[in-house]
């Protein structure tokens, strides 16, 4: 197809390039680094009645965003529900080997941002897929948060073209691993991170870890993290962002406000995560995002209270 139709780009294609701006060139627009311009004409698009998907390069600079972003979030409310907007915002994030404002997490920033969606696929290439193509059938603000270590070394596999066959919110959560010692929460990349600690601690303390991983952040799917706390009697909660002030507190807290959650608590629930610092130099990164070692010793210290 494209040596037939356009061969100019052959070149691209073979060194696995894809420059889809060429194929669809009224689709798809490469603009210059001004991510409050960006952001403030997918508002004006979203009104007049498309859906745009903006990607930041990094998450580091939605900083410039979020002006813009409270008021897409604001017009179904201003409009008694007449006005959806329905934008997509792409927000590569993460700890790496990147210079700061390259390396951040910004998710609490807009937890707490009524009627928006925050979707964090982590896994399964087919997830993403789906969560993406979900996210743009949405009539909501979804703001789509991708861990930038997933691209290259783990979202890689076979998946299936489809159209959406489900909101976007009913993502949710659910169980990765089955495990009745100690149930873990956590999102994106380091889903990754806590399958190792969950290993770790089964071969060295026979420790059985279940983990939830949460592709919803807001609005949370609580069911699968009850189901597996009920079992465990026990909670961690894992967070690429500093530990005050993060996802984790919130999440505790909906576990902790159900009626029942005493009668199952057998230790004190433990927030895992970054100190309250920026992200340090690039080679530093890993002493800052929690690891699987460190996990696995907040998995041990739970399991380990009387």
């Amino acid at each position: 197809f494209v040596e037939e139709f356009f061969p100019h780009l052959e070149n691209h294609v073979r060194h696995q390039f894809k420059p889809l701006k060429h194929l669809f060139p009224e689709q798809i627009l490469d603009t210059p680094l001004d991510e409050s311009g960006l952001v403030s004409i997918g508002l004006g698009l979203a009104l007049g009645g498309l859906c745009p998907i903006i990607e930041a390069q990094f998450s580091g600079f939605v900083s410039f965003m979020v002006h813009h972003i409270q008021e897409m979030a604001r017009y179904p409310q201003r409009s008694a529900g007449k006005l959806g907007v329905p934008v997509v915002l792409r927000l590569p994030f993460g700890g790496a080997k990147r210079i700061e404002y390259h390396n951040d997490c910004e998710m609490p920033m807009f937890a707490n941002l009524p009627g928006i969606v925050i979707a964090c696929p982590s896994l399964e290439p087919q997830d993403w897929y789906d969560m993406l193509y979900a996210a743009i059938a949405s009539n909501k603000l979804v703001l789509f948060f991708e861990n930038i270590i997933l691209y290259k070394d783990f979202a890689k596999g076979d998946l299936i073209r489809r159209m959406p066959t489900r909101p976007i919110e009913d993502f949710g959560s659910k169980i990765v691993r089955e495990g009745g010692d100690v149930t873990v929460v956590t999102y994106g990349y380091l889903v990754h991170e806590c399958l190792k600690a969950a290993e770790i601690v089964k071969e060295q303390d026979g420790i059985e870890t279940a983990i939830v991983d949460l592709l919803i952040i807001s609005p949370l799917n609580k069911q699968p993290i009850l189901e597996s706390f009920q079992q465990t009697g026990r909670l961690v909660v894992v967070q690429e962002e500093p530990v005050p002030y993060g996802i984790g507190g919130e999440i505790i807290a909906q576990i902790m406000e159900e009626p029942a959650a005493l009668l199952y608590l057998r230790s004190p629930v433990k927030r895992v995560g970054a100190p309250q610092e920026f992200c340090p130099a690039p080679e530093l990164w890993r002493l800052h995002t929690p690891q699987a070692d460190t996990i696995a010793d907040a998995i041990r210290e739970t399991v380990a209270y009387q």
